[in-house]
């Protein structure tokens, strides 16, 4: 059994044990002062000594302790909080994105509408062409342009060369 083991009635070291004693002798001076205005410690300035850092150091586990429950609830409500605002964010961008693609579908839809009345002759695969990068949507509106009646072939009804 070592001194420590005998001192303190355990095995286990925690990481403020290595200056504990010194700590009490401090403590105990500081009470001799106090009780005889030397540094003299007797045994009962290092009893209380004893009890005065065993106190300190239960409340400084119940600080930890709160100090602990406090950040755990801080960083829980960051967490939601970034949650939220993720999802905010994510809500505005998909929004942002229906609008960019309605405003895409306007666009290649008036495209399609000009480009039909300046050349009635161009097929319909030609006029998806006149579209450019936009083709795939083209496709699309080309398709809902006939079937509103906006778009129309006078001899195949557009459908010559239809994809």
């Amino acid at each position: 059994m070592s001194s420590w083991e005998r001192r303190t009635g355990r095995r286990e070291v925690t990481k403020y044990d290595g200056h504990r004693e010194l700590l009490c002798l401090k403590v105990a001076a500081l009470l001799g002062c106090l009780r005889t205005g030397r540094p003299v410690v007797g045994r009962a300035d290092w009893r209380v000594a004893c009890q005065v850092v065993a106190t300190s150091d239960a409340v400084r586990t119940w600080v930890e302790y709160q100090l602990g429950d406090t950040d755990r609830r801080r960083r829980a409500g960051a967490i939601g909080f970034a949650a939220e605002k993720a999802g905010a964010v994510r809500a505005a961008e998909i929004e942002i994105e229906g609008k960019a693609a309605e405003a895409a579908h306007e666009r290649v839809r008036n495209v399609l509408l000009a480009a039909h009345k300046k050349y009635p002759e161009l097929s319909r695969r030609q006029l998806i062409q006149r579209a450019g990068r936009d083709y795939r949507l083209a496709k699309l509106a080309v398709n809902e342009l006939i079937a509103e009646g906006l778009v129309s072939w006078p001899d195949t009804d557009g459908d010559d060369d239809a994809q």
